[in-house]
C-alpha cells in the first residue's frame, strides 16, 4: 500500500517572505495559539480572518502579520500561476505589500463570507493595476534635441523680462513692482 504525503503548499523564498517568517517565529513565543489561528484561516474559517482584519484596521500589526501569513500559500499560488518564474521573488514581495493595503481597506461591516477570496482577488487586482503603469523611460540628450524646439529662446526671454522690471536695490527703501 502506497501512502501519499500531504500536498506541500507553494512557497517562494524571497526577502519579504523570510522577514515575514522571522516575525512569525518571534510572535509564536508570545502567542502560543498563533499556529491554531493560522491553521483555522487556512482551513477556511472566515470569522477568524475577519477578527484579525478588524484588529489590523485598528492598528494591531501582529493581527495584520498573522492574516498575511495565513494567506501566504494562496498568495504564492497566485504569483506562481500568473507570473513568469524570474518574477516570482519580486512579485511575492509586492503581493505581501498589496495584501496589507487590502486588509486595511476591506469593509469589516459586511459579513465575513468569502473574505479570504476577496482579499486575494483584490490584492491580485491591485498588483496588476500597479504593473500597468508605464515605467519612466529616460532619454538621452539626442532624443531631447530631436523632440525639443529648434532654437532655444529661454535665455533671451529671461533677459528680456529682467530688463523690463526695475531692480530692487536698497532694502531700506523697497520698490514694489
Amino acid at each position: 500500500m502506497t501512502t501519499h504525503q500531504a500536498r506541500r503548499q507553494p512557497v517562494i523564498n524571497s526577502t519579504g517572505t523570510r522577514r515575514l517568517a522571522a516575525q512569525i517565529r518571534t510572535m509564536r513565543r508570545r502567542q502560543p495559539t498563533l499556529d491554531d489561528t493560522v491553521q483555522a484561516i487556512r482551513n477556511g474559517d472566515e470569522r477568524v480572518l475577519h477578527a484579525l482584519v478588524f484588529r489590523a484596521q485598528r492598528g494591531d500589526s501582529d493581527a495584520a502579520v498573522t492574516a498575511i501569513w495565513a494567506l501566504l500559500p494562496r498568495l504564492a499560488a497566485v504569483v506562481i500561476n500568473r507570473l513568469p518564474i524570474h518574477e516570482w521573488h519580486q512579485g511575492i514581495d509586492e503581493y505581501l505589500t498589496f495584501a496589507y493595503l487590502t486588509i486595511v481597506d476591506v469593509d469589516t461591516q459586511k459579513p465575513p463570507i468569502h473574505l479570504s477570496d476577496k482579499i486575494i482577488s483584490r490584492t491580485r487586482r491591485r498588483y496588476e493595476r500597479a504593473m500597468e503603469i508605464e515605467p519612466v523611460v529616460l532619454c538621452g540628450t539626442g532624443m531631447l534635441a530631436a523632440v525639443g524646439p529648434t532654437e532655444s529662446d529661454v535665455e533671451e526671454r529671461v533677459l528680456c523680462e529682467r530688463s523690463r522690471k526695475p531692480v530692487i536695490g536698497d532694502h531700506r527703501n523697497p520698490t514694489w513692482s
